[in-house]
């Protein structure tokens, strides 16, 4: 209900995925690009909530997927994920910072 009232153009979900690349590697994702589901985090596959979003929401859904190194529970984040993810959230500060100036 929250995110319908906002009404956005556009969500963005970042989460881990194994895309067989080098831990730490970060790559835009389609819905047609992830299958299955996961025992650790996601009940449903994030597919079914990216359509979901698009239908319900009337906006693009964009997922950034960050290789992962270990789908361990309660496993220690690698130095590389934690890289990446620190590399995405400045990004996201810089342009949200430049369209606030703007």
């Amino acid at each position: 209900g929250q995110l319908r009232s906002f009404s956005p153009d556009l969500v963005l979900i970042i989460d881990a995925a194994n895309m067989g690349d080098v831990p730490g590697s970060i790559r835009w994702l389609s819905a047609r690009d992830v299958t299955g589901t996961s025992a650790f985090t996601h009940s449903l596959p994030i597919s079914m909530l990216m359509n979901y979003l698009m239908l319900e929401l009337h906006c693009r859904v964009s997922l950034l997927g960050i290789q992962l190194a270990s789908n361990e529970m309660d496993g220690v984040v690698c130095p590389e994920v934690s890289c990446a993810v620190n590399k995405i959230a400045n990004e996201i500060f810089t342009v949200l910072f430049e369209v606030v100036e703007a």
